[in-house]
């Protein structure tokens, strides 16, 4: 369920189906899933995912940067 109202919101990100005919990506697939019949969403996810881990590095580091410049006031 939550998939079907991802899917409306997520682009194909280039990833077409054309595209992904014509650079064999089908040829020898034995396997089938969501990598293989829609690779766009774990593509998104994979991004969403290392967007939060560096926005979160981000933060950490402005606010250890914070604490160490308080420290040097004391």
């Amino acid at each position: 369920m939550g998939t079907l109202l991802i899917q409306s919101v997520i682009p194909e990100l280039g990833l077409t189906k054309d595209f992904l005919a014509k650079s064999n990506f089908y040829k020898d697939l034995t396997i089938t899933g969501l990598f293989v019949s829609q690779p766009q969403i774990p593509l998104f996810f994979g991004v969403l995912y290392y967007l939060f881990l560096a926005i979160t590095d981000a933060y950490l580091i402005n606010d250890s940067n914070k604490v160490v410049a308080s420290r040097q006031d004391l």
